[in-house]
């Protein structure tokens, strides 16, 4: 699904204007994204939840080489799926 079709399904649903609904969607990405940003976890129920978790430092070939090399601890965003969404996925 692409982030016009979301638009026009989340339009639909709230029975609001395409513009509107592309606001609100833009806002919700936003305030996700600023939450990661600072670190926190946020569980959208019926959906999920995502997190920030931070991979180790660990050592890597370069492949061109062979040689060992350092590979820096880096930031992940995680999303878990919640429980009800897993299970409706699963059914179908």
């Amino acid at each position: 699904m692409t982030q016009q079709q979301l638009i026009e399904r989340l339009a639909e649903r709230t029975q609001t204007t395409k513009a509107e609904a592309k606001r609100n969607l833009e806002a919700l990405t936003t305030i996700i994204a600023e939450a990661l940003q600072n670190g926190e976890r946020i569980q959208l129920p019926h959906l999920g939840s995502f997190e920030v978790q931070e991979s180790a430092p660990r050592m890597g070939r370069n492949p061109r080489t062979g040689e060992p090399l350092q590979i820096a601890a880096k930031k992940k965003i995680r999303f878990k799926a919640g429980s009800e969404l897993a299970g409706n996925v699963s059914k179908k």
